[in-house]
């Protein structure tokens, strides 16, 4: 299941911001890049998620169109 969501929505990946920490001391100085995912809401792609749930919708929508033209018949 979880190849097949990979698959047609791609791989999800969290909004990211890198942080630059120099340390050391005056004559071994060293810098240290790291990925930081935000706290809370501010880390979520919020791009992924939507086309998810817009997918959904219209999914669920053509389902109903189909349910109600078989009704009929």
């Amino acid at each position: 299941m979880k190849e097949l969501i990979i698959s047609i929505f791609g791989e999800y990946e969290p909004i990211t911001y890198q942080l630059t920490t120099v340390g050391g001391s005056a004559d071994d100085l060293y810098e240290v890049t790291n990925d930081v995912i935000p706290n809370g809401l501010a880390g979520c792609d919020w791009t992924y998620i939507l086309g998810v749930v817009a997918f959904l919708i219209v999914l669920y929508c053509i389902l109903r169109i189909i349910g109600g033209v078989i009704s009929r018949v």
